[in-house]
């Protein structure tokens, strides 16, 4: 029910706020495919910077899963603050139009 015509709006912003949430979920399961010890090489500058690459790489996987949960969290609020918004524009509307009969 939406009288000040937010339908569309809303469902977009549940879309995008599940959207959101279903891509944090995934991007954080890379985590543990990159949890992997790296294989010796023989030289221990190499196993080093390997080691580097994939703790960078971990952290890269964990910020960029918090930043897309963050903004999932950020869309259902826009999308609970707009129906919020809509009902009690929708009451205000049917109050001021049963005062006016």
């Amino acid at each position: 029910m939406s009288g000040s015509g937010y339908g569309v709006l809303l469902g977009d912003l549940q879309a995008l706020a599940d959207d959101f949430g279903t891509e944090a979920k995934a991007v954080q399961q890379l985590h543990g495919d990159v949890d992997l010890k790296p294989v010796s090489t023989g030289d221990a500058n190499l196993d080093a910077t390997l080691g580097a690459v994939l703790m960078n790489l971990k952290g890269l996987i964990d910020g960029t899963a918090k930043q897309l949960g963050d903004h999932g969290s950020k869309m259902q609020s826009c999308h609970d603050n707009y129906k919020s918004s809509d009902s009690d524009h929708a009451r205000l509307l049917d109050s001021l139009m049963s005062a006016a009969n």
